[in-house]
């Protein structure tokens, strides 16, 4: 019926855009026709105006085209106008086909959701009434047979402590496991505050290898620096005797030239004068080789100077950086203590979290055994009742009227479900319906914001 009524409509609507357009396009054709006609050319106040001279020989096929321009313009006016307003309606209709999709779908998922629910409940009725289709079969075999109640009794009896005795042994594991969680988490703690005290501890060697490295650094280049001074000492040591030398070597050289000249001189004169230069040669070798001598014991004792200097310097140099490589020793030391401490934490808490997790699991276990212990405590008692002939008989009549109950109870339900699958596939046809139309709708609306946006009209 939904079907038939949206098919319907949509024919409708599509049969009578044409004729409605054709018609309201002969009608604005024929009153905008009267409009020229009647008030004739234009004034010469209004835009592109004619004046009365040229209206009076305009030729009457200019007025038609004049009158015919007129009307095509308000003709597609008022088609632009009409498609915007049905393009805005047919988005109206989209949105509300939305909201109705949207409500037909929350009244499918609550179907579902009741429907599931019946199901389960069905389930659960079917554990029920079996459940107690068997307590009123052995609540009638107690009733008929005394000796087959009393043994049911000891047996319901013997699984009822034999349930508290697990029960028993299952918490005194719940303890005994949440004791070495508690040791465990002690020693996560106590891991925890080593490695905390190692880091601190590491930090601070940290800092000494800094200082030690810093001054390492200024230590080798003040010792650098001394040297470079030591040599350049050395350097014009070795200058003057080199120049001490030449000067012994240059006064040898004159000497002797003297002692040439005062051997060849025959004249008196010239022996004088020979003799004379001889002794001022002999003075200037004298005075050079002390000179040479005193550069000499100079170089060396400033050799020596500079030799314990430098391994003054070496000393420092060598103390800095053994202090310095005993700092980074101690760190790389402290680094394995860390990831040492640090693993033992690790396992220490993933321990705990291992026996947190056990005895979580143990507890979940307790909680069960306790309930299956309390229901064999309740059967058992429920057992030796049924010693007695009379009370079998009456909780045989009760469990027989129980299991009815539940068995009509069950129908109901299993009822209950039929008649929501059938709503539930009502509802689903009806959603399918709800979104055709509704796409349908979409893609109109698609094709004519389309066209519209290529008519020429628009464009212009």
């Amino acid at each position: 019926m939904l079907r038939s009524l949206v098919g319907s409509e949509m024919c409708i609507r599509d049969r009578s855009k044409g004729a409605a357009l054709a018609t309201l396009s002969s009608l604005v054709k024929q009153a905008v026709h009267a409009e020229v006609l009647k008030n004739g050319p234009k004034t010469s106040g209004d835009p592109g105006a004619v004046d009365s001279a040229d209206a009076v020989t305009e030729a009457p096929g200019q007025l038609e085209k004049a009158a015919e321009a007129r009307v095509m313009q308000k003709i597609s006016g008022e088609k632009l106008r009409r498609s915007d307003l049905e393009v805005a309606a047919r988005t109206l209709e989209i949105q509300k086909a939305r909201a109705r999709e949207a409500k037909a779908q929350d009244k499918l998922n609550g179907l579902r959701e009741e429907e599931a629910a019946a199901r389960k409940k069905v389930v659960q009725l079917t554990v029920d009434e079996e459940k107690l289709r068997k307590e009123a079969a052995a609540a009638h075999s107690a009733a008929t047979s005394p000796a087959l109640a009393r043994r049911m009794a000891r047996e319901q009896s013997d699984t009822a402590m034999r349930l508290a005795r697990e029960v028993q042994r299952q918490d005194q594991a719940i303890k005994q496991v949440k004791t070495e969680a508690k040791e465990a988490l002690a020693t996560t703690l106590q891991k925890d505050e080593a490695a905390t005290a190692v880091r601190k501890q590491m930090a601070a060697i940290k800092d000494e290898l800094e200082v030690d490295s810093q001054a390492h650094h200024a230590i080798k280049l003040a010792a650098g620096n001394a040297l470079d001074k030591l040599h350049s000492d050395l350097a014009k040591r070795f200058s003057r005797l080199q120049a001490a030398t030449a000067t012994r070597e240059q006064a040898e050289a004159e000497l002797e030239a003297a002692e040439q000249q005062q051997a060849v001189a025959t004249e008196p004169d010239e022996r004088v004068t020979a003799r004379t230069r001889v002794e001022a040669a002999r003075s200037a070798v004298s005075q050079a080789m002390d000179q040479q001598k005193l550069e000499k014991e100079a170089q060396v004792s400033e050799t020596t100077v500079a030799g314990g200097e430098k391994m003054k310097q070496v000393m420092k140099v060598t103390t800095s950086k053994g202090k310095m490589e005993e700092s980074q020793a101690q760190v790389k030391r402290m680094r394995v203590e860390l990831d040492k401490v640090e693993t033992e934490a690790a396992e220490a808490q993933q321990e705990a979290s291992n026996l947190a997790i056990q005895s979580s699991a143990a507890t979940a276990k307790l909680k069960e055994l306790q309930a299956q212990a309390q229901a064999a405590a309740q059967a058992a008692l429920e057992a030796k009742r049924m010693t007695s002939g009379t009370v079998a008989k009456e909780v045989s009549t009760k469990k027989a009227i129980a299991v009815a109950s539940t068995n009509f109870v069950k129908r109901q339900a299993a009822a209950k479900v039929l008649e929501l699958e059938k709503r539930k596939k009502a509802a689903e046809e009806e959603l399918s319906v709800i979104r055709v139309v509704a796409d349908r709708l979409s893609g109109q609306v698609e094709d004519d914001t389309a066209a519209q946006q290529d008519s020429p009209i628009t464009k212009k």
